[in-house]
């Protein structure tokens, strides 16, 4: 990975040297460097990738550099990944398949707002871009964000007279990327969304309340795993730890006492869209009911026969307990109706 940074850093510097004889402006000297480094790496990447790398010459000059700076952000998330699936790579053929691996390290981004107070000096004639160069500001729209990389493959047991063999799954290393969540304090109002991309086959985004990306994780696309000679399912996530450290700094450690009063538990099962996430049905549950609700879990999804077309159920398991007295009956039953009643509301969820 370091090699890698190194080189597209080379790269950019190199391009920012040639924009002094060449009268361009680091921005389109950036988005060069960063066209060309894209080039190299994507060699031989997804068929869609690699229509993307067309001459864009006659394209305006806005939308072109839009789109070297989105060649330059795939980068980053392959340089994340590249390291790791070289490393499973190389443990496969040497017969070792099981395979856990964590990476610390430092990626670059673009920063558009940062590149642009540099651009305008140099339209402005304040600056010309040799002294920018000098300055070591030309490539003041890049910086760098640490980054915790996380791969999983193969068996979760395997060879144990206790334990039939089992693969692992992408919730095994979810539920993982939400523990390191939970252990810096980060584990309450957080957001989910599903998407699909041409590094993961499926992929989940989990956000703070603010939008910013804690977390992305999922299972790799099979045509990067192709090109890595990887025939096995790889789950990856990757954790923006800069941001981690940030939200984490904010967070308030307080100590009370352990809960005289028992906990209570009670299940629902629920009928909904084939489009409604787990996700959905814990944010709404958590926004309806703040200082009872302790957690909430998915036991089972159904989806075959005897369901509505474009339905699924999902079980789930909630846990209520008060802090001050014993839940009884009444006061149970009430906070379930305000439960159902928002599930019913927001999601148009039916009890089965």
């Amino acid at each position: 990975m370091k090699k890698l940074l190194a080189f597209s850093m080379g790269l950019l510097a190199l391009s920012c040297w040639v924009s002094c004889s060449n009268k361009l402006s680091p921005e389109e000297q950036a988005a060069q460097a960063a066209l060309s480094y894209y080039n190299r790496i994507l060699e031989g990447y997804p068929d869609g990738l690699q229509a993307a790398k067309a001459d864009d010459g006659n394209l305006p000059d806005d939308y072109r550099k839009q789109r070297h700076l989105t060649y330059h952000q795939f980068v980053n998330d392959i340089q994340r990944q590249h390291g790791g699936l070289q490393s499973i790579s190389r443990n496969i053929n040497h017969k070792a398949s099981n395979c856990r691996f964590y990476e610390f390290g430092n990626t670059s981004f673009y920063n558009a707002e940062k590149q642009a107070v540099v651009n305008a000096q140099v339209a402005n004639g304040e600056k010309t871009a040799l002294e920018v160069q000098q300055e070591g500001r030309a490539l003041s729209g890049y910086s760098e964000e640490s980054h915790l990389g996380l791969w999983l493959t193969g068996n979760r047991h395997q060879g144990s007279w206790a334990v039939a063999d089992t693969k692992a799954t992408v919730f095994e290393l979810k539920a993982a990327v939400l523990n390191i969540l939970r252990r810096l304090g980060l584990d309450t109002a957080l957001r989910q969304k599903q998407f699909n991309s041409d590094i993961f086959a499926v992929g989940l985004d989990i956000t703070n309340p603010k939008g910013k990306v804690l977390a992305t994780l999922g299972i790799v696309s099979n045509k990067i795993l192709t090109r890595f000679d990887i025939d096995q399912e790889v789950y990856y996530a990757d954790l923006n730890w800069k941001a981690l450290m940030k939200d984490a700094a904010k967070v308030k450690v307080e100590q009370q006492e352990i809960a005289k009063f028992p906990p209570v538990k009670r299940d629902l099962a629920l009928l909904v869209d084939q489009s409604v996430q787990f996700a959905d049905i814990e944010r709404i549950a958590y926004d309806t009911e703040k200082r009872l609700l302790k957690s909430i879990t998915l036991f089972d999804v159904y989806e075959g026969k005897n369901l509505p077309a474009g339905k699924k159920s999902y079980a789930i398991s909630l846990i209520l307990q008060d802090a001050e007295k014993t839940l009884n009956d009444k006061a149970i039953d009430a906070t379930m109706q305000k439960f159902i009643k928002m599930f019913e509301t927001k999601l148009g969820a039916s009890l089965r």
